[in-house]
């Protein structure tokens, strides 16, 4: 028992609130992080998919060989984050606590019916919020903007697939 709660503690979003608790200004709902530091890994790239999402679809997504024969939970995402092509870092996570904010970099025209979403810059706003319906904090992360193109999934339909919107940050 011990050590399924050991392993529980060092997934991504256990990371993630566990730094923005720690360096962030008490009371303070929203604050500025850079997911190198929290992960403690480099990376030029970071791919986050959706639930049920098939180890092949993710290796035609990224568009490198991915091994992996697990698929995505209900409910989790899987954040893998690339350097030069290379995956660096790779987790399955609850979003019970937190979540990335659906905005991408990149629109896939083909694979239109995957849920994926694709960053190329590791800085984020955690913004913390207190659910209406209990007494648990939710913290939500945006990307900051770099002057970059940024589209945000709008709708889902199983004909056409998501469908997105061109945002200015």
């Amino acid at each position: 028992m011990f050590v399924g709660l050991f392993f529980a503690c060092n997934h991504t979003d256990t990371k993630i609130i566990k730094y923005v608790k720690s360096v962030c200004p008490n009371g303070s709902d929203t604050c500025r992080i850079d997911l190198r530091q929290v992960l403690k890994v480099d990376y030029d790239c970071m791919y986050l998919f959706g639930e049920f999402t098939q180890p092949d679809e993710i290796s035609s997504v990224m568009g490198i060989a991915y091994s992996s024969n697990k698929t995505i939970a209900d409910s989790e995402r899987r954040i893998i984050l690339l350097k030069n092509n290379k995956i660096v870092y790779e987790d399955d996570f609850h979003t019970r606590f937190m979540d990335f904010e659906e905005i991408t970099e990149r629109v896939d025209t083909i694979r239109k019916n995957l849920y994926y979403l694709v960053h190329y810059s590791p800085y984020y706003y955690s913004v913390r919020m207190n659910l209406d319906y209990s007494d648990n904090t939710y913290y939500y992360l945006t990307v900051i903007s770099n002057n970059k193109q940024y589209y945000r999934r709008v709708d889902y339909n199983s004909d056409e697939g998501y469908t997105f919107e061109e945002v200015t940050k």
